[in-house]
């Protein structure tokens, strides 16, 4: 039987809210490819969550993750030009 883990970009302690801009950014690292790399990443996640849309036993999570890592996807881009 396999056991199914969801990661979030948030820790148990935020549960419910969401981290400022600057801790995603602090997150993200602070040289540019390493913000970049993360950038990349956030989307690559939102795209698989994106294709759980279609299974109705996850959409609500679908859903959830899908803000999470919204959120988390513009606090970078918007915060780089060269994003």
């Amino acid at each position: 039987m396999c056991a199914h883990v969801y990661i979030t970009p948030f820790p148990p302690s935020l549960a419910g809210a969401q981290p400022s801009e600057a801790e995603v950014l602090t997150a993200a690292g602070p040289v540019p490819q390493q913000q970049l790399a993360f950038w990349l990443v956030t989307c690559a996640a939102v795209s698989a969550w994106e294709s759980k849309l279609e299974v109705p036993s996850v959409v609500d999570l679908a859903n959830q993750k899908l803000g999470e890592l919204s959120f988390v996807r513009d606090a970078v881009r918007i915060n780089h030009n060269y994003i």
